[in-house]
């Protein structure tokens, strides 16, 4: 016999005795299992599918009640919601665990008239008795505001994004007695008089885009009435009163401002008292105008020596620069748009550089390898540089950083992706002993 057949046929009777020892064998069911393997078993499975899992008996409906919905606190509802039943069995399963619940149109397939949409997370509403933090953005909640207003009873964080409100939100608000942080951002025009009726102590407020806050007295009674406040985000619009200005003076305890829309700040003299102001964000696409830039100036002036974070996303014309020259103790300082460059770096205050520990300069296209050098060498706490799509920075600004970092007792982190820094720099790095420099190539 050819040595390959008898091999063929040693393998085919190995086979058949495996068939036959397998036959002999007691069968076992899934059932005799203990908890902790169905446990390890049911935990390669989407919630959407344990769901349907738990329907076929009642040892694996316990199981997975016991270590899955009872320890689920995070519900994000995404996919496709065609099966209104299956979001009925989540929120009979899992609401009544359920802390916190997010909602993004973003993620829902297919697409739904707001009347149907409502329809099918009704039952999460109902259910969802012990939920502390409500994140929904742009949804049209028309419908939906009569089942909130039980819901805002327990809310800690609510954040409502681009969606489409009624006036029935009041009452929402009314029932938020435990509320600390809300976000209301869209172009919302109907209901800040129930703001300063919040009976709450908010620490986080959040009202970008509002047409209409300034209207009447209630933005004044809110100050007054919420004196806890620690963060505050709102926008300027044209035609904004100074009084605007002199109510901030309430807030004593306000530590973070977000700022848009700053060039029509209105041109007063005025200026808040914001001692303890440690966060300012400003976000502005038309910062040219003299007037606003003035603005700006001076209300900086009464804050300079607080402010440790500063993130702008502002078009800077070279005269808004003069912000920058303005901060001394800044901890973490933030560019988001692209017209930075060398001239701009430059600005930056001596004494803020030495209290840096994160820079991040994105998508400024403009700034150079020598530009950066020159900054760097004078921060020398400086933990975090992001320069995600710099693309002038290339592998000579980290040759050029090496001997100032020798004598610095921690490292820097360098975020690198869209530059013309190369891999090949990691090689030149590992000669020269390198362990003060870690490049970061994430997107």
């Amino acid at each position: 016999m050819e040595p390959s057949k008898k091999k063929m046929k040693l393998e085919e009777q190995e086979e058949q005795e495996e068939q036959e020892d397998l036959q002999k064998s007691p069968q076992k069911s899934i059932l005799e299992l203990n908890d902790d393997c169905l446990e390890e078993i049911f935990s390669y499975f989407s919630i959407e599918e344990l769901v349907e899992v738990d329907k076929v008996c009642p040892r694996f409906q316990n199981v997975a009640e016991e270590y899955f919905y009872r320890k689920q606190k995070v519900l994000k509802v995404i996919g496709e919601l065609h099966r209104r039943t299956q979001i009925a069995d989540l929120a009979e399963r899992m609401g009544p665990y359920v802390s916190t619940l997010k909602i993004n149109d973003a993620d829902l397939r297919p697409r739904f008239t707001y009347l149907e949409l409502f329809s099918i997370l009704q039952p999460l509403y109902m259910k969802c008795i012990n939920l502390e933090h409500l994140f929904i953005k742009e949804i049209d909640l028309r419908t939906h505001l009569p089942f909130l207003k039980s819901i805002f009873k327990t809310l800690k964080t609510a954040k409502l994004v681009n969606c489409k409100l009624t006036a029935r939100i009041g009452i929402c608000l009314k029932n938020a007695s435990n509320l600390e942080s809300l976000s209301l951002v869209g172009e919302l025009r109907i209901f800040v008089k129930f703001i300063p009726a919040l009976k709450c102590q908010l620490k986080e407020l959040d009202l970008r885009g509002w047409s209409n806050i300034y209207e009447g007295p209630y933005f004044a009674d809110f100050c007054r009435g919420n004196q806890k406040l620690e963060s505050l985000a709102f926008s300027f619009k044209k035609n904004t009163p100074e009084s605007v200005m002199s109510n901030l003076n309430e807030l004593k305890n306000l530590q973070k401002l977000y700022i848009q829309n700053p060039d029509c700040a209105p041109a007063t003299t005025i200026v808040p008292v914001l001692a303890r102001l440690t966060h300012l964000t400003i976000e502005d696409y038309q910062l040219q105008r003299s007037q606003g830039i003035h603005n700006m100036i001076v209300f900086i002036d009464h804050i300079k020596d607080s402010v440790e974070y500063l993130t702008v996303s502002v078009q800077y014309a070279e005269e808004s620069t003069q912000i920058l020259k303005k901060f001394t103790r800044l901890k973490f300082l933030k560019n988001v748009m692209y017209h930075w460059n060398d001239s701009n770096l430059a600005n930056i205050n001596i004494n803020c550089r030495r209290t840096l520990e994160e820079l991040h300069i994105i998508n400024s296209r403009f700034v150079t390898d020598t530009g950066l050098l020159q900054l760097l060498k004078d921060c020398s706490n400086l933990k975090t540089l992001n320069l995600r799509n710099c693309s002038k920075i290339s592998n000579d600004l980290i040759i050029g950083l090496l001997p100032f970092l020798k004598e610095r007792s921690h490292s820097l982190e360098i975020w690198v992706h869209g530059t013309n820094i190369t891999r090949a720099i990691q090689e030149v790095l590992q000669l020269c002993g390198n362990q003060k420099i870690k490049l970061n190539w994430e997107e």
